[in-house]
């Protein structure tokens, strides 16, 4: 009988008008908020296509600057990478993996590899990708 005392007073049937204005009202928006989810979905996926899987624009290395002629089959140079771990005891695996990763790519007789010894002068530096094209002759 406490449930129908509270339907019953005066107050209750003002509150319920109000919520079922409020469900009205949703029912209203419901099409603008699925628009503009779109919306942001559509913004959303721009900014990936943008910055992640459009080609890089990059202008090639100058091949009158290359300090080394330009060997008859693909080459490449892989540079040491940067320990992001803040740890200077990764720095020993950090150097492994670059020297692992040369060492595979040196097996493939189609690539000439340049060599460890070269590529590690750049290790910590902060590096221009075609300079360090022409430097190497890659």
């Amino acid at each position: 009988m406490g449930a129908y005392k509270v339907l019953m007073e005066p107050g209750a049937l003002h509150v319920e008008e109000k919520t079922k204005a409020k469900a009205v009202s949703f029912r209203q928006r419901k099409p603008l908020l699925a628009g503009a989810a779109a919306v942001l979905i559509m913004l959303l996926g721009a900014a990936v296509w943008n910055f992640y899987l459009q080609p890089a624009r990059m202008e090639p290395a100058s091949r009158e600057r290359m300090a080394f002629p330009l060997p008859d089959k693909p080459s490449i140079a892989v540079l040491p990478f940067a320990n992001m771990s803040g740890d200077p005891g990764q720095d020993f695996l950090v150097d492994g993996i670059t020297e692992n990763i040369i060492t595979s790519l040196s097996w493939v007789p189609e690539l000439f590899v340049v060599a460890r010894n070269s590529t590690f002068t750049f290790k910590g530096k902060a590096v221009n990708v075609q300079r360090v094209a022409e430097e190497l002759g890659v």
